[in-house]
C-alpha cells in the first residue's frame, strides 16, 4: 500500500501575506490583517503605524473600524477605506455609485441631486488632471503618493476635516 497523499489534502502553499491594500474591499479585509506583534505585547496598526502596547487583533481591528487616521467611512455604503481611495470608491466601486457623480472642473465627488446645483454655483476651484485632492478637505496632495498622504493625514493636527485625529505619529511627520 502506498502512503500517497490524497489531492484532496492541505498542501503545504506558503500563505499569501497582506500587504497594504488600496482598493475599496479593505472593510471586507480588515480581519486578514494581524497586527505586528512587538514583544512586549503591543502591535503596530499598518495603515497609521501607531504603536499601542494594548493592541490586540480584536481592538487593533476597532481601531480600523474607529480611530484610523488613515481609514475612513464610505458615506454612501459605510465600508472602511483608506482615504486616498474614498473618490474612486464612490465612483466605480460602491454599490450605490449611481448616487454621485464627480465634478469636470474641482473633481469633487457630488451626490447626483446636488449636482447641477454644484455646477450652477460655479465656485469651484478647477484643478489639474495630474493633481491628487483630498476627498475630505479638497487640498492638494504633495507629493501624490503615499508620502504625501501620510504628511496630509499624519502630520500636524492631521487633515482639518479629518475627525480621526493622529495619536502616535511616526516622527518623520511631526
Amino acid at each position: 500500500m502506498s502512503s500517497r497523499r490524497d489531492s484532496t489534502e492541505e498542501q503545504n502553499v506558503p500563505r499569501e501575506t497582506p500587504s497594504k491594500s488600496t482598493d475599496a474591499t479593505l472593510c471586507e479585509r480588515l480581519e486578514e490583517y494581524v497586527p505586528i506583534e512587538e514583544p512586549n505585547g503591543g502591535g503596530i496598526c499598518i495603515f497609521c503605524e501607531e504603536y499601542n502596547e494594548k493592541f490586540t487583533e480584536e481592538n487593533l481591528i476597532t481601531h480600523y473600524w474607529k480611530e484610523c487616521p488613515i481609514l475612513t467611512k464610505c458615506r454612501l455604503c459605510n465600508i472602511i477605506l483608506e482615504i486616498s481611495t474614498l473618490d474612486d470608491h464612490m465612483l466605480f466601486d460602491c454599490d450605490k455609485c449611481q448616487f454621485v457623480k464627480q465634478c469636470s472642473i474641482c473633481h469633487e465627488v457630488v451626490d447626483t441631486d446636488d449636482y447641477l446645483a454644484h455646477i450652477n454655483k460655479k465656485t469651484c476651484i478647477a484643478i489639474n488632471d495630474d493633481k491628487v485632492s483630498c476627498p475630505l478637505c479638497r487640498g492638494v496632495i504633495k507629493p501624490a503618493n503615499e508620502y504625501g498622504w501620510n504628511l496630509h493625514l499624519l502630520g500636524a493636527n492631521g487633515c482639518p476635516k479629518n475627525s480621526r485625529k493622529p495619536n502616535n505619529k511616526p516622527d518623520v511627520f511631526q
